[in-house]
């Protein structure tokens, strides 16, 4: 039988300039997470909500945290599974879509 691993993570709320604590926390999973995978690869990763910090968007700082995600653990992006949280929309947009 197969194992199918996974791996799920949230909240993240990236902002890329974050401070050396937060760099340093974010520069410890990616070590962590290569220590886990050096046996076996995990299969798939889902990251569910709050991406990105109070609707900044989606940067290169961000794209290179999830590559060095996926790059850690061998997954491929073709198995990374995003679902966008309220922090990842501009409230102010979305208040006047939905007005």
């Amino acid at each position: 039988m197969n194992t199918l691993r996974w791996l799920h993570m949230s909240d993240i709320h990236f902002k890329g300039n974050e401070q050396y604590e937060t760099k340093r926390m974010r520069d410890s999973l990616i070590e962590e997470l290569k220590k886990v995978s050096i046996e076996k690869n995990i299969d798939l990763i889902f990251i569910t909500g709050d991406l990105a910090y109070q609707g900044l968007g989606y940067d290169k700082d961000l794209e290179k945290f999830i590559q060095a995600i996926l790059s850690s653990t061998g997954a491929t992006l073709d198995n990374l599974f995003i679902v966008p949280g309220n922090h990842d929309l501009k409230r102010s947009q979305t208040e006047k879509i939905f007005t």
